[in-house]
């Protein structure tokens, strides 16, 4: 299985049914983290928004401008779960 390969032994799928959207299994799986996963969680975020960005550029030709795109990251970051 791919999470044994990256050594993700604490993830467990099984644990995911009562999900309803993909923001609260986030925050079921990072809220009260040790800080020494906030770098990962902070590049695993950094990805999720420019992967979104790409998406609007390439589907539906809309480009957010880059300030605005690093204010919105920055906002995400510092909100939620990811801020501890």
């Amino acid at each position: 299985m791919i999470k044994t390969w990256l050594g993700l032994h604490d993830v467990h799928p099984t644990d995911w049914g009562g999900m309803v959207s993909v923001k609260e299994w986030w925050c079921s799986n990072t809220c009260g983290r040790s800080q020494s996963r906030r770098p990962l969680l902070s590049l695993i975020l950094i990805s999720w928004e420019i992967w979104n960005e790409r998406n609007a550029r390439v589907f539906f030709n809309n480009a957010t401008p880059v300030v605005m795109l690093v204010t919105h990251i920055k906002v995400e970051a510092s909100s939620g779960c990811l801020a501890g």
